[in-house]
């Protein structure tokens, strides 16, 4: 059986570490500079949902104005 609280206690830290690194990364590097314009390509898989989050919760604080485009290519199964 899954302990629900330790497993969301996990998540905040893991999600919590992420994103603080993030956004170090960006204050070092102006990677993506305030009041930018965004287009995240999103496939529905873990890595370009993990970005999307990631960035979501970044948004207000670097003023950027995000869009996402997604496009089902029909290749897999489900």
């Amino acid at each position: 059986m899954v302990n629900i609280d330790l497993y969301k206690e996990a998540y905040y830290i893991y999600n919590s570490t992420m994103l603080n690194n993030l956004h170090k990364h960006l204050q070092q590097t102006d990677l993506l500079p305030t009041g930018s314009k965004l287009l995240l390509a999103v496939s529905g898989g873990v890595d370009s949902v993990s970005l999307l989050h990631l960035i979501h919760n970044l948004k207000d604080i670097y003023g950027w104005e995000v869009s996402v485009a997604h496009y089902n290519h029909g290749v897999r199964a489900d």
